[in-house]
């Protein structure tokens, strides 16, 4: 237990006090009564605060997730939470990362002006996870299993297709990566 007000001053009581010093000890008595009333209520707050944030959490998720795709679905989620972060406090999913990337290979143009409009990850990011993925030469066996997964899904008229192959100019020099 905490020593009294009187205590940590060095008396017993408050008859030991002038009376000049009797209002302030109750002037004193006062606010931290005011203090510890207000702490409790701001803890008050803070649990219903974040109750009330947990709710919206989990509102969103039942209540709009099963009528909107999952693509969108993550970009709202992504957009709620990144907002109101500063710009070297962001921090993505890998989901998060694939889905801003698929939009970049659509059109760099576009994602450039989303960029602007919310919050995405920065063209340097997604640059690092293409240089992470190494793809060597010829068939990838990766890419083969996912079109038979794929293939497998499809109705047997819809499994018709042609695959295409586009080629690559090859020229002479030498590159040096530092990663």
């Amino acid at each position: 237990k905490k020593p009294g007000l009187l205590a940590s001053i060095g008396l017993q009581n408050c008859k030991q006090l002038t009376p000049r010093c009797k209002m302030f000890y109750s002037i004193t008595k006062q606010m931290i009564r005011k203090q510890r009333c207000l702490n409790s209520k701001k803890q008050l707050f803070k649990n219903r605060l974040r109750a009330a944030e947990k709710f919206s959490e989990t509102y969103f998720q039942r209540r709009l997730s099963d009528k909107i795709t999952p693509a969108a679905s993550l970009f709202t989620r992504l957009q709620l939470r990144e907002t109101q972060k500063k710009k070297k406090g962001h921090r993505f999913t890998l989901e998060e990362k694939m889905l801003s990337l698929s939009i970049y290979k659509k059109s760099p143009k576009c994602y450039r002006l989303l960029s602007i409009l919310f919050t995405l990850p920065s063209k340097r990011t997604l640059n690092n996870i293409l240089n992470s993925v190494h793809i060597g030469p010829g068939f990838s066996s990766v890419v083969i299993n996912v079109l038979k997964e794929n293939v497998k899904k499809l109705k047997p008229k819809e499994r018709y297709c042609s695959l295409i192959f586009d080629e690559i100019s090859l020229s002479s020099g030498l590159h040096y990566n530092a990663s």
